[in-house]
This record gives C-alpha cells, sequence and structure tokens, in this order.
C-alpha cells in the first residue's frame, strides 16, 4: 500500500526533471547564435535573459563556456539577483575565475569600504580610501602593452553589482588611468615603474584619483 504511492510519486519526479531538462536545452537552442557570437553585448542580454526564465544555475554555467566580457557581466549581474545564496556564490566564484584566468588583468571589488585590485601575481586593498599592499607590490604585463584592469562593484553584504569600468596603466607615459567608452576621465602620472623584464611596480605615495573617486598609494 506505501510502496506504489511511492513509485507514482517517484516516476512523477522523473517526468518533472525530463520535461525541465527538455525546457532548458530549446532555451539555449533560442539564444545560442548570440551566445556564440562576437557581441559582448548581446552575449550579455542572452545569458540574462535564460536567467531569467529560472535558469540562473544554467546562465552561469554557459557563461564560463562562452566566456568573454559579456558572461562577466552577466554572472555578476545574477551574483546580485539570484533567488538563492547558493547560486550568488556560484555566479560570484565564477567572475572571480573568470578574470584571473586572464592574463594581464586585475579584479577590482569594492563594497564602499574597500576595493580589491588582484592578479596571479597580486592584490591590492583599499580600506577607508587608502591603497595598500596586501601581497606583492608589482604586477606582471607586457613591457610594450597597457595592462588593464576590470573593476567589479560590491555592496556591504558582498553582493556584486552590475556593471564594469576599465582602468589602464599607459606603458608609454607610465601613467595609470580610468576610462569610460573612450574618453580617459583621468590620469595620474609617475605613481608607477616599469622595469625591463615588464614587471610594474607602484613607486611612490600619493592620490591617484578615478573620475570622482581618490585613494592614496601607501607601500608597505
Amino acid at each position: 500500500m506505501v510502496i506504489v504511492p511511492s513509485i507514482g510519486v517517484v516516476f512523477g519526479l522523473i517526468f518533472t526533471n525530463i520535461q525541465t531538462k527538455n525546457a532548458q536545452v530549446l532555451t539555449v537552442e533560442k539564444f545560442m547564435p548570440y551566445l556564440i557570437g562576437d557581441d559582448q553585448k548581446a552575449k550579455s542580454i542572452a545569458l540574462l535573459a535564460i536567467s531569467a526564465l529560472g535558469n540562473e544555475e544554467l546562465a552561469v554555467k554557459l557563461g564560463k563556456i562562452v566566456k568573454g566580457t559579456g558572461s562577466i557581466f552577466a554572472s555578476s549581474k545574477i551574483a546580485t539577483s539570484a533567488q538563492t545564496v547558493k547560486i550568488k556564490e556560484y555566479a560570484k566564484k565564477s567572475v572571480e575565475e573568470s578574470i584571473n584566468s586572464s592574463i594581464n588583468k586585475m579584479v577590482v571589488t569594492t563594497d564602499g569600504d574597500r576595493v580589491f585590485m588582484s592578479t596571479p601575481q597580486s592584490i591590492y586593498r583599499v580600506t577607508a580610501g587608502e591603497l595598500k599592499l596586501f601581497t606583492e607590490d608589482k604586477f606582471k604585463q607586457s613591457s610594450e602593452e597597457d595592462a588593464f584592469v576590470t573593476m567589479l562593484s560590491e555592496d556591504r553584504n558582498g553582493n556584486i553589482l552590475a556593471g564594469t569600468s576599465t582602468v589602464g596603466v599607459d606603458a608609454d607615459t607610465q601613467s595609470f588611468y580610468r576610462i569610460q567608452g573612450d574618453d580617459v576621465l583621468s590620469v595620474s602620472k609617475n605613481q608607477i615603474s616599469f622595469s625591463s623584464d615588464g614587471d610594474i611596480t607602484f613607486v611612490s605615495e600619493g592620490d591617484v584619483t578615478f573620475g570622482n573617486e581618490t585613494a592614496t598609494i601607501k607601500i608597505d
């Protein structure tokens, strides 16, 4: 008497799971041209649409496969808006892995009190407006190329907010700057030094201004 209903429940769950998988396949098929394309904005919109249809985890997994700045943006948005803590943490980890696997890039996260700038070679921290060395005082990059920083914002609860901006290190002028679109918002010169093997080191203390934001470099 108990076994028969239990079998019915099991088959019901299996059928529901099959339906869910089929629906996910159909959803991915619809957005596939945008996911595999080079248009990063379209890619992020496609991933966010998949997430909005109730497939948040699937969207993050797909983002890890198709990669690109569009995927990073979408995952950062999902890390903020996901329905469960599990998905939020999964999306946040995906963002961190995506950026840290990119050569010559750092990630900057901020919750209003602190900022982390990291690469596999270095991590910096801003606390109460002061940029302090957290591990090493330099990061690797080609001496012939600029170094770029992808900035992602966090709120006080550690949720990544949507939106990115870029900070660059100019190899020719040895300056630190922030760009928005094609416009350079601000430049801070003589704050860094380049060595012959391509290392960049923050060598002097002083203010670094990013638009309306200012941090003070401290070399520990």
